[in-house]
């Protein structure tokens, strides 16, 4: 995941993307105009990715007082528009340029309200169709708990490409604490596992190219008693380390991002590169592999290359169908044979052709 670092209130007010604070009215109360927020898909159209953001109304905005969604990608502002306030919560709807991960904040004249960092998608499908997808609240984050043990969400893309893994460690002021977990995707094997028994393009069409992965982390008894700096760092195959990090204080308050403090509720977390660990790259090569072994049943196994080319071809799709129509037919053993061999034999020469044609890497307009 790509790590987003928040505006601050100079660079959004250098742009001019916020007017300058007017300070306080006389008499006014200081309560903000607005918490939590909400970003959903206003529109599902595959050809263009709309969003509606909602927020709670603390109070109504008073006579002149403006209210400013702002758009940001990275560090550059995409976009901005005016929130509009009826009795009960506050609405803004704006179009996202395009798939990639985002952050929407709420500005009171020069003075931050509330963010939601979210990803927008369009992901291949293998029936050819484009899924939109959107998923707020997607930047890592702490949930602390009085009642039951806190715990970190982090949300990654999976694709059919490899059975991904990743192993995690927890790190304090500079020291490794100890491992906080490891897991392989089984993404591949159980898309390439139903492309194989397919018969129908409408199941195809339930069968995702890539997959939003919410990972779940539990913080350890001891660490919320602990102040100091503590970092969550994830370890990925073929991936760039990350360190999802945060601060504890003597009295035990939750320090993340966006000067967020909690003692119990949900803060976002700082994201910066993660230096080698020789004990994470030990915990990756040990998750056992379960890879997809379709080649020893049937006449032409299903690989991620054909899993790329069947989103790029109707032509293809149709051949892999008619296939494992063939292959069942003969309960999916080829040395029973099959009614038409010629048939097949042609069907699997076409399609072997067209996956190298097709079955290339992701084009950057393909990746969510």
């Amino acid at each position: 995941m790509r790590a987003l670092a928040s505006i601050s209130l100079a660079a959004v007010l250098a742009i001019g993307c916020v007017p300058p604070a007017k300070g306080p009215r006389p008499g006014a109360a200081q309560t903000a105009v607005a918490t939590e927020l909400t970003v959903e898909l206003a529109s599902k159209a595959q050809d263009r990715i709309s969003i509606v953001a909602t927020t709670n109304v603390e109070r109504h905005p008073y006579p002149g007082e403006k209210i400013i969604a702002v758009l940001t990608r990275g560090e550059r502002v995409v976009k901005q528009v005016d929130v509009a306030f009826d009795a009960v919560r506050g609405r803004a709807k704006l179009d996202v340029p395009g798939p990639g991960t985002y952050r929407l904040e709420l500005w009171d004249e020069g003075r931050f309200l509330v963010g939601n960092t979210f990803v927008a998608s369009q992901l291949p499908m293998l029936d050819g169709k484009r899924k939109v997808e959107l998923h707020q609240d997607a930047a890592p984050r702490l949930v602390a708990k009085r009642e039951s043990p806190s715990e970190i969400i982090w949300q990654h893309w999976d694709a059919v490409d490899a059975d991904e893994a990743f192993a995690a460690e927890w790190w304090h002021d500079g020291k490794r604490v100890g491992p906080a977990g490891a897991k392989r995707s089984d993404l591949q094997r159980e898309v390439l596992a139903r492309v194989q028994n397919a018969e129908r393009l409408e199941a195809l069409g339930l069968l995702p190219a890539w997959k939003w992965v919410t990972e779940t982390f539990t913080l350890p008894d001891t660490l919320l008693r602990s102040a100091g700096h503590w970092q969550l760092r994830i370890y990925r195959d073929d991936h760039p380390a990350i360190a999802l990090g945060f601060e504890i204080d003597e009295q035990g308050v939750v320090h993340g991002t966006q000067k967020q403090t909690t003692r119990e509720g949900s803060v976002e977390l700082e994201v910066t590169p993660a230096p080698p660990s020789k004990d994470a790259a030990r915990q990756l090569a040990k998750l056992p592999r379960t890879k997809f072994e379709a080649a020893k049943k049937f006449v032409l196994g299903v690989t991620p290359a054909e899993a790329r080319a069947l989103v790029r071809s109707g032509v293809l799709r149709s051949q892999r169908l008619r296939l494992n129509v063939l292959s069942h037919q003969q309960g999916g053993d080829p040395a029973m044979g099959f009614k038409d061999d010629g048939e097949t034999k042609q069907l699997v020469a076409a399609m072997q052709k067209l996956i190298a044609q097709l079955g290339e890497p992701w084009s950057d307009a393909e990746k969510p």
